[in-house]
């Protein structure tokens, strides 16, 4: 009988085992093929495979042209494409440097096998840290169905690069360097500073403020004009750059929830500041409170508040979060976590209410419906929730009421649902008038905008949004009234400018 069981473990092992790599195989053709590509909107409408890294390699080409990495110039155009260099200077002058020594195509398939390996070095990392022997099957199966990392990869991002160093964090007892080099990567890790504060480890803080100055402040030295635009992209992006189908975070599902009652931008700025406020004062709170020692679950606390806080959370920044969910998953209630890790594994429901506006640059958001906008921008937000509780239940040594939490968020969310579904918004009707413009239903169109015109002749998009049809259908004359409306509800709209452009 033990034999029997020792067999049917050691077939379950192995079966669990190639299931797992199949999938990271399916990732790896899927880079070649595109196999998988139509389940992720970072695939199907951003700019394309290798966009976020082409971005490290052109900011390396400038640097050695002694230009700007971030305001665009005269400098020739050395990628296929890509998007204007936004990150702290460090990747520019390793990464983008180095690249220079290949093609750009090359030099993002060099990128994303050094991807690979810090994705195998993670998994080492945390399973001899982290897992007993003997616990390790479940996790190891989670951790190479992530479909994050595909879009990780896809993208050339750094957020497997990232992950690594959030576990030599979790790991060391003096990060001091590891924590100033991830900062220089992606500053999220700012957020640890209250864990070392708290504990009074005044030396990692130290040390790690002057490794930064040396990786972060010789540029900006060198290019002084720079860091006003960093500091205005990282502290002030514009309200509808949140509003995206690339952006999984909280801020969209509150401008959705919002957007059922009011339209105003300033009402829904203020609640997406309050929300990140209150999510940061709870954080706090219970750090102060806790009497926790174990240094993992503070930095776990901190991490989880950027998940849940933050105004960006892309699809690709979960892969940070493997080095959380394995603490999480040993210890507390292992079935509860291994079910919100299995969640945040999964893809979006993106392939159930995408649609074909293009490939490329296409902005999914306009077309979707309030009740598809709060299915999808919820899909991800509700486990972040979940594992957030679960973090702050272990700090604070209470049952974590996983079943509850869950049914109250899915509640909520149905809720939401169904409060859209009843009642027929200006934004519905938008979404609807943009879909008979694709299928070259135009008279179709002009009625779904004029309803919309008609429930909320305040909502400035749906303003935007008709005054370009009505420019393109030759309706000058309403399209200069919509303009003026525009105009008197928000003279200052980033959007503006292009709305001037008339045919007189």
């Amino acid at each position: 009988m033990m034999h029997l069981c020792s067999k049917t473990y050691h077939l379950k092992k192995i079966f669990v085992l190639c299931g797992a790599l199949a999938v990271v195989g399916i990732f790896l053709l899927s880079l070649r093929t595109g196999l998988i590509d139509s389940l992720f909107n970072d695939s199907t409408h951003r700019i394309g495979k290798g966009g976020d890294f082409f971005q490290f390699y052109q900011a390396g080409y400038n640097l050695t042209q002694g230009s700007s990495i971030y305001l665009p110039g005269s400098e020739p155009l050395v990628i296929p494409y890509g998007a204007i260099y936004k990150y702290p200077p460090f990747a520019a002058y390793t990464v983008g440097l180095v690249s220079q020594l290949t093609s750009p195509w090359i030099a993002y398939s060099c990128w994303v096998l050094l991807i690979l390996c810090c994705f195998v070095l993670l998994w080492f990392l945390i399973s001899s840290a982290v897992f007993a022997v003997g616990k390790r099957l479940v996790p190891f199966f989670l951790f190479c169905c992530f479909t994050p990392l595909y879009i990780d990869l896809y993208m050339g991002q750094t957020n497997t690069i990232m992950a690594l160093l959030l576990c030599l964090i979790l790991i060391s007892n003096s990060p001091s360097f590891v924590w100033a080099l991830s900062v220089n990567v992606k500053m999220h890790t700012l957020l640890l500073l209250p864990v070392y504060i708290k504990q009074r480890k005044m030396k990692i803080i130290l040390y790690s403020a002057l490794f930064s100055f040396l990786l972060f402040i010789p540029y900006f030295l060198w290019h002084p004009s720079d860091l006003k635009y960093f500091v205005e992209y990282v502290f002030g992006t514009p309200l509808d750059y949140f509003y995206q189908a690339g952006n999984l975070g909280m801020y969209p599902l509150i401008q959705d929830l919002v957007q059922l009652v009011t339209y105003n931008t300033s009402t829904i700025a203020a609640v997406q500041f309050m929300w990140s406020i209150g999510i940061v004062a709870v954080s706090l709170w219970v750090m102060f409170t806790t009497q926790e020692r174990d240094t993992r679950g503070l930095l776990s606390l901190w991490v989880c508040t950027f998940f849940v806080g933050y105004k960006f959370v892309w699809e690709h920044h979960l892969v940070m979060l493997l080095p959380v969910l394995a603490v999480e998953y040993m210890n507390r209630d292992r079935r509860a976590v291994a079910v919100i890790w299995f969640f945040l594994a999964l893809p979006t429901v993106f392939w159930f209410v995408d649609m074909p506006i293009g490939e490329r640059y296409a902005e999914l958001q306009p077309y979707l419906s309030d009740t598809r906008s709060i299915l999808y921008h919820s899909c991800k937000i509700i486990p972040l929730l979940l594992l957030y509780s679960s973090v702050i239940c272990r700090l604070l040594n209470v049952r974590f009421p996983a079943k509850w939490l869950a049914v109250l968020l899915l509640a909520a969310v149905l809720f939401a649902e169904a409060v859209s579904a009843v009642s027929l918004s200006a934004r519905d009707c938008i979404a609807r008038a943009l879909k008979c413009e694709l299928n070259g239903d135009i008279p179709a169109a002009h009625l779904w905008y004029k309803k919309a015109y008609f429930i909320n002749p305040n909502y400035i998009d749906g303003l935007i949004h008709y005054a370009n049809f009505l420019q393109e259908q030759g309706l000058d004359e309403e399209f200069s009234k919509c303009v003026h409306r525009v105009y008197r509800l928000d003279p200052d709209n980033p959007v503006f400018g292009d709305l001037k452009k008339t045919k007189n």
